[in-house]
């Protein structure tokens, strides 16, 4: 197992790419929190100011790629989701 490896040899996994993070605001998120050097890294209050700034931005992201599922899903595919999502309601779920 790779992750083994690592605790034996006391080297970090490699840390994924950022390339492949749309979203610039989370990008630069992500590569503070893995900053090496501690004092770039945001505290907690700090963290969750940055959470709040980015937050309308990524549910308006969500909201726009739920829009274009939508419209690229069938009626009938639209139904059968509705009742899938309405069945576990109501049941303590």
């Amino acid at each position: 197992m790779p992750h083994k490896q690592y605790q034996k040899s006391s080297q970090s996994p490699p840390s994924p790419s950022l390339a492949d993070i749309p979203d610039q605001a989370i990008s630069d998120l992500i590569e503070k929190l893995w900053s090496h050097e501690p004092d770039r890294r945001p505290s907690l209050v700090e963290l969750q100011e940055i959470l709040r700034d980015i937050s309308p931005q990524l549910d308006e992201e969500i909201t726009q790629k739920e829009v274009e599922n939508r419209g690229n899903q069938s009626d009938s595919e639209r139904i059968n989701s509705n009742r899938s999502n309405s069945g576990s309601r109501g049941r303590g779920e």
